[in-house]
Formats: structure tokens, C-alpha cells, sequence
């Protein structure tokens, strides 16, 4: 018998309520573990070992960066498994026992590589994994499904895009696509076995806003790392090699010190970048969980009412890393005037981020902002000091490589 509406506000108010997440070492599910532990609430992690660490390790390793060591919090309950295999690679005792214990599932675990050469990859993680998740909320006492998505399921379309579930003729790449089929999977599976399910849509997810703290540096960091390893690529051959590759690409040092980089960006009409800080979608995820109880497969969109123009992004770069010459153009520019050498391989690297970068899609949010603006959750402006915050800290770890 699944639990009524008013049996699970009173479970968690009491936080008797046990959620299990997915995905706890990941970005996002990380953060959703932090904040749930901060409530109160009891978790209950499903996490995979690495080739020279164990899931607990992982966690504890985590909670550390969090600055939430043992004893700070209360303790999550660790379950080494894996998505990937039936009874989620649990033994019979463990996989009883979260039947038993799990109130409410949180699945943020995903696949979020975009590349087309790694799509069965990214299909079997998204869709073929979560039958296996499914299985156990059909088999146990869980009430309720909370599953993380993204408002890019809204593939390759253009203008308005709602707060439902839709059929978009073709995506971007094949994470777009997988997590569309796997919000079909929950909507089908959830409605099917009686279980509340509620869909969260972030956009792009960026840093902390105030710290500019991060766990992952792909999205929005890709293309500044691509610059920045560009510049000092540039800057090395200019001092160390007398700057012949330099000038090939139209890169000059100049004497105040300003890098010239000639690097225009192919603008299209009504182009925006959807930004939000992690903590904002913690926030808003948090307040939509309290507060939407129905779970009739409700899809709440997690995004910015005040979206980025590319070349106010362009422009943060430039002030950023003392460039001139980035800019945005329209294409008619590159008929008078071909790609450069510098832009065509800027464009190589870039290749499968350029739909978010020059995005035409706007994402209503009418459902989530009724629930985020009762509990006074907005996101803030992404403005330049968020960005040389968030970008001060990838280069202070390296883009993640001293992380830990």
C-alpha cells in the first residue's frame, strides 16, 4: 500500500521519512545529498566503488569538501551497487532491507557525456539502468519517485518550450534523447505501479553563486577551458618561440599587456545561455520536494528568468583573461570575410556545446515559480562577478584536477 499524501507530509515533517539517492557522488546529487542531510532527513546512498576507491570512501571524501565531516550531519546509509546490474548489484539481505526501508527514491544519477560516439553508452546509464530502479520502487513500499531531468529534453525546437512532457521530432545529441526516454519510462512505470513521481528540469547548472564553488567543470566551463589552454598555448609560443604559430592564427601580444585574439562567435537571432548556480537548484529542488505532494508526473523547470546574451558571456571572457578581439557576429559576417584559422579550431572544440552556447529555446517556468516564489527562492543574475567567480575556482583547481 503506497503511503496517502498526508501520511508522507507527516513523515517528513517528523523526518521519519528514508530517501534513497542516486547519483550521491555526482554534481548535482552530491548537493541534493548535503542539503537533505542539513534538513535532517535520513539518506540512503546508492553508490558505485572506482578502481582505487571504495563507494564509502567516495561519500566520505565528498562530505569533506562539503566541510560536513562525521558526526557535523546525520549519517548517510551507504549501499555499494551499480544501476547497471539487476537488484542494482545488491545482495539479497541489502536489497530487501531498502524494499523495506526506502520511503522516497531521488534519482539524479546520470550519463551526461553529449557526444554521438558514446551514445549507447550514455543509453544504457539513462534508460536501460532505470528499469533496474524502477524494479525495486515497484517491489518495496516507496511512494514517491523525484527524478532528475533536463529542460533540454526539449530537443531540437525552437521558441517556447513548456512544462510537459512533449515529442520533439529530433535532440541535439544523445543525452538530450536518452533522458527523454527515460522520463517516458517514469511517467509510464510510476502511473502503472501507483507511485507518485515528480520531474525536475535544471538548465545549464554552474557553480555555487557565492563561493564559486564546484564539483564538475564541463558546460559552460568547456568552452572558457578551451580558451584559456588557447591563450596560453599562444602566449608560451610568443615568449619561448619567437611567436610563429601565434601570428598564423592572428594572436599578438600587445605592449599594455591585453592578448588580441581574433575569435568572432556566430550569433543567432534570440540566442540566450540558461544558467543557474547549483546552490539555486538546490534551493529550488528542495522547495518544489516540500511542497508538491500531488506526484501526478508534474514537470517543474529549474531555470533562469533572466537568461545570458552570448556576448555578455563573450564579454566576461575577454575581462576575464585580458583579452580583446572575442566578439559576437551575425553570419552574414563570415561571407565578406572566412573563418580564421583561430576560429576554426576554436569551432572543433566547441562543436557539441554550440547548441546551449547559441540556444533559441526558452523554457516556461509558470509551475516551478508559483512554488519557488512562496518560498522566496530566485535565482540571481548571472553577472560578471559570478562568472570570475566561478572561473577563479576551476583555475584554482585546475578544471578539477586537484580537486581532492
Amino acid at each position: 500500500m503506497r503511503a496517502s499524501e498526508s501520511s508522507l507530509r507527516h513523515s517528513r515533517k517528523n523526518r521519519a521519512a528514508a530517501i534513497l539517492v542516486t547519483g550521491a557522488t555526482g554534481f548535482l546529487g552530491s548537493h541534493l545529498v548535503h542539503e537533505f542531510r542539513k534538513r535532517g532527513y535520513r539518506t540512503l546512498l546508492l553508490v558505485r566503488g572506482s578502481q582505487d576507491m571504495s563507494g564509502r570512501e567516495r561519500v566520505a571524501r565528498l562530505q569533506e569538501w562539503f566541510g560536513s565531516g562525521p558526526g557535523s550531519l546525520p549519517r548517510p546509509e551507504v549501499f555499494e551497487g551499480s544501476m547497471a546490474e539487476s537488484r542494482l548489484g545488491l545482495s539479497a539481505a541489502d536489497y530487501g532491507y531498502l524494499a523495506d526501508q526506502v520511503d522516497e527514491i531521488v534519482h539524479a544519477a546520470a550519463d551526461t557525456r553529449l557526444h554521438p560516439r558514446q551514445a549507447s553508452a550514455v543509453e544504457a546509464a539513462n534508460v536501460n539502468s532505470l528499469e533496474n530502479l524502477l524494479a525495486l520502487a515497484r517491489s518495496g513500499k516507496c511512494s514517491f519517485l523525484h527524478y532528475v531531468s533536463t529542460a533540454y529534453v526539449a530537443g531540437r525546437v525552437q521558441g517556447r518550450c513548456l512544462e510537459e512532457f512533449s515529442d520533439p521530432a529530433d535532440f541535439f545529441n544523445p543525452y538530450e534523447r536518452s533522458k527523454h526516454r527515460a522520463e517516458r519510462l517514469c511517467l509510464q512505470a510510476c502511473r502503472d505501479a501507483g507511485l507518485r513521481l515528480n520531474l525536475y528540469r535544471p538548465s545549464i547548472v554552474y557553480g555555487d553563486y557565492r563561493s564559486g564553488r564546484s564539483l564538475r567543470f564541463n558546460a559552460l566551463y568547456y568552452p572558457v577551458k578551451a580558451i584559456h589552454f588557447l591563450k596560453n598555448l599562444y602566449l608560451k609560443d610568443i615568449r619561448e618561440k619567437g611567436g610563429r604559430k601565434a601570428e598564423e592564427m592572428g594572436v599578438e601580444l600587445r605592449a599594455d599587456g591585453r592578448l588580441r585574439f581574433p575569435l568572432r562567435l556566430c550569433l543567432r537571432q534570440g540566442s540566450r545561455l540558461n544558467l543557474i548556480p547549483v546552490d539555486y537548484f538546490t534551493q529550488g529542488f528542495m522547495a518544489i520536494f516540500e511542497q508538491a505532494l500531488a506526484g501526478n508526473g508534474e514537470i517543474f523547470h529549474l531555470v533562469s528568468d533572466r537568461p545570458s546574451p552570448p556576448e555578455e558571456i563573450a564579454d566576461y571572457v575577454g575581462r576575464f583573461m585580458n583579452l580583446e578581439g572575442i566578439e559576437t557576429v551575425a553570419a552574414e559576417a563570415f561571407a565578406g570575410k572566412p573563418k580564421n584559422a583561430l576560429e576554426t579550431l576554436f569551432d572543433n572544440f566547441l562543436d557539441i556545446y554550440w547548441p546551449y552556447i547559441f540556444d533559441p529555446r526558452e523554457f516556461a517556468s509558470d509551475r516551478a515559480a508559483a512554488i519557488l516564489s512562496a518560498c522566496g527562492v530566485r535565482c540571481p543574475p548571472f553577472d560578471y562577478p559570478a562568472f570570475s567567480r566561478s572561473m577563479s575556482y576551476a583555475l584554482e583547481v585546475d578544471w578539477g584536477r586537484k580537486l581532492f
